[in-house]
């Protein structure tokens, strides 16, 4: 069956950090095409006690997603569809390469960059393309999936003492570290961690599409519910959770998809 209509909507918010700090996510919502990107700018270190504004990894984000975006709609028709989202990513990381053009030839170790979700809807099925802890979740009848993985799930997991003593260069696009997880850098190693992911979707089913930001929300045992809920609503209820938890507040992004009807 086709999918004939979707309805998306979108939002994203500022943390409410206790410094300031701007925002590093990126979306790009064009339902038209039915390509749908997610973006978080991988935070980076104060500079002086302060964080720089504007914020090279939301420009890397920014970047990243627009070209992306670009490229995908180049090659619309050619193809198939996970070929045509690597052959983007490709692109978009290779822009980004250009923006840290000057920090790659003084060997700055850690380069601003980005994870996300690269996703598009072709007749009844989701195709994505992804790295890093970004995340996308079906809602079907009374059942909840995650589509995608976290690429940062060993890390948080880590007990072992000597974790704290590991730099965080020793993670990023390191495929040699068991704990290693991919950011678009520009550097190639960033295309090792690109993982697929693919979905059926049919009349009814609610696709989100999430930053990690959101993913308190997502540690409930009853997900279900919030299926009927705005992208507002959901952002409103992660920082209510993380006020009564005393959680650290991190950017919050959200594109819900919402198929209404099909033949």
């Amino acid at each position: 069956m086709l999918i004939n209509k979707i309805v998306a909507r979108s939002e994203t918010r500022r943390n409410n950090q206790d410094y300031y700090k701007p925002n590093e996510d990126y979306l790009i919502v064009d339902n038209r095409n039915r390509i749908y990107i997610i973006c978080d700018g991988v935070t980076r270190n104060l500079i002086d006690g302060r964080y720089p504004d504007p914020s090279p990894s939301y420009l890397a984000a920014k970047v990243f997603a627009e070209s992306v975006h670009r490229n995908i709609l180049l090659n619309l028709y050619f193809n198939n569809p996970f070929q045509n989202l690597t052959d983007a990513i490709i692109y978009g990381n290779s822009r980004i390469a250009e923006l840290n053009s000057e920090r790659i030839k003084a060997r700055q170790k850690i380069l601003p960059g980005t994870v996300g979700v690269v996703a598009q809807i072709i007749r009844d099925k989701m195709y994505c393309i992804y790295l890093g802890d970004c995340s996308v979740w079906r809602f079907r009848n009374n059942k909840v999936e995650r589509i995608t993985n976290s690429q940062t799930q060993k890390i948080k997991q880590q007990s072992n003492p000597l974790a704290s003593f590991i730099t965080r260069e020793d993670f990023y696009n390191n495929p040699k570290n068991p704990f290693g997880y991919g950011v678009f850098t520009g550097e190639e190693e960033s295309l090792y961690f690109l993982e697929k992911a693919i979905t059926d979707i049919q009349k009814g089913d609610v696709l989100m599409l999430t930053t990690d930001g959101m993913d308190l929300i997502f540690q409930s045992d009853n997900l279900i519910r919030l299926r009927d809920h705005d992208p507002t609503s959901l952002i409103d209820y992660v920082e209510r959770l993380e006020l009564d938890r005393c959680c650290t507040s991190d950017d919050k992004s959200i594109i819900t998809l919402r198929t209404i009807y099909s033949d």
